[in-house]
């Protein structure tokens, strides 16, 4: 018996990097969870992001998002994995030493970004409606 569907949702549910989710899926999730079939939308966004793709249903669903970093549901943390901060600024020296390289650390109330490319961080903030700072 099934028990559980994850989804990924890039390329899979929605065109890459959008948030235009066909609203029939919603109906679908929720049938399943009426037949006691959990759903998971899992990403590499951030948790905002997907709450913001299945805000409809963002209740009755299950988060894995930031690459497995975050699990949880709507406004609930399950399991949460953290870079040291040592470990973080060693990660964003190497990445600064790559050309035209885009950087953005995310942690469950902020992303941190380094880009000259307006576009990049302007496109970030419209994605997750996180707050920038560097």
């Amino acid at each position: 018996m099934i028990k559980l569907i994850v989804s990924d949702i890039d390329g899979t549910l929605v065109p890459e990097g959008s948030h235009e989710i066909n609203p029939e899926l919603f109906s679908v999730i929720l049938e399943l969870k009426d037949r006691g079939i959990q759903f998971a939308a899992a990403s590499g966004r951030h948790w905002s992001s997907v709450d913001k793709v299945f805000a409809p249903i963002r209740r009755r669903i299950f988060y894995i998002a930031d690459n497995g970093g975050f699990i949880g549901l709507y406004n609930r943390s399950l399991f949460l994995k953290t870079i040291p901060n040592e470990a973080a600024k060693a990660f964003i020296r190497d990445m600064k030493k790559v050309p035209g390289m885009d950087i953005v650390i995310s942690s469950p109330e902020v992303a941190y970004m380094d880009s000259k490319n307006r576009s990049f961080w302007t496109g970030f903030m419209t994605d997750t409606s996180m707050t920038s700072r560097w």
